[in-house]
Parts: structure tokens; sequence; C-alpha cells
């Protein structure tokens, strides 16, 4: 097997999958984003601020930290079985569940910059 190669698919290069390099750099670019710029202060009205803003900071922010571990368990369950065996596992079940979270904590996010940088 070639260094590097995926157990399952012994032609596979490093290289594969490189379509997700965003996401694994997105931790990293937002924190260097932090320390350089510092963070944003809200510039609307302060009802906005307390009964809009922090409200949905507050739920994107939860909902971002719960998926994390629910991400590395199907993520586990789908590297240590094989394809064969993940439907009888909680892989599918916790997956849904996973993005489901993901996609609302995405689109709360899009939300929170929206209000941060365009609308005020």
């Amino acid at each position: 097997m070639a260094l590097g190669a995926h157990p399952r698919n012994p032609q596979a290069s490093p290289r594969d999958g490189d379509e997700y390099s965003a996401l694994r750099h997105l931790p990293r670019l937002y924190l260097y984003h932090i320390v350089v710029a510092g963070t944003t202060g809200f510039p609307g009205p302060e009802a906005v601020y307390q009964f809009v803003y922090l409200p949905i900071l507050v739920v994107h922010m939860l909902l971002a930290m719960c998926c994390i571990p629910l991400v590395v368990y199907a993520l586990l369950l789908g590297v240590t079985h094989s394809t064969d065996e993940l439907p009888r596992t909680p892989h599918p079940r916790v997956g849904r569940v996973a993005a489901s979270l993901w996609i609302v904590s995405f689109a709360l996010g899009v939300v929170v910059y929206l209000l941060l940088h365009v609308v005020y």
C-alpha cells in the first residue's frame, strides 16, 4: 500500500479530498482574523442588539459547539466500519442530526454576518 493511501482504496493519493481544504483552514483563518482585526462590535440599535442579534448569535454558537462531537462520532463510525455495516450503526441517524444542526448554525452565522456588516 502506498504511503498516505486510504486502507480501503490503495490507489487514493494523499491529495484526494482537497475539495475540503477550505473547511480545514477555516478555523485558522477565523482566529487569524480575530487576532489581526479584532472583534467587531454591533453597530445597530440597542433593541436589535439585545432582542435579535444576541439570541441569534448564542443559538448559532451553541449549535456549532454541539455539532463538533456529533460530526467526530459520525466520522469515526464511517472510518471504522465498512459501507455494508454502516446502515446497522448509528451513523445515518447521527449524520442526519449533525447535518441538520450544522445547516441551521450555518444559516444563523450568515444572518450574524449580515447584521454586522451589511444591514448596519
